[in-house]
């Protein structure tokens, strides 16, 4: 909750590939701290270690998916909407029932 607000102003500030880059570095430590902890020449199990990786990892994962959401939508919006109001027409709404929005009112 807290680092999607952080990652949605960092994606507009700075390029989107270097904050996908930075998310995907913060994932690699924080899986690397989760996981095989004694890789690290015994570094012990303990509870703060595992809530440290977790933090890490909501946090990466903010980094990785906040920002390329626009993007995801804004690639499949028009050409979806499109193919969504045809299909609408082929099953007997007129146009007037569609708004703009491709909302369909009967």
């Amino acid at each position: 909750m807290v680092g999607a607000p952080v990652a949605g102003g960092l994606a507009e500030k700075f390029d989107i590939r270097k904050i996908l880059q930075v998310g995907l570095i913060i994932l690699d430590i924080s899986l690397l701290l989760l996981g095989p902890t004694l890789f690290f020449g015994g570094l012990p199990n303990q509870i703060w270690i595992i809530m440290v990786s977790l933090l890490f990892l909501g946090f990466s994962a903010a980094l990785m998916y906040v920002p390329i959401v626009p993007e995801i939508i804004s690639a499949v919006g028009d050409e979806h909407k499109q193919t969504y109001m045809e299909s609408l027409e082929k099953e007997g709404a007129s146009k007037k029932d569609i708004d703009e929005k491709g909302e369909v009112y009967f």
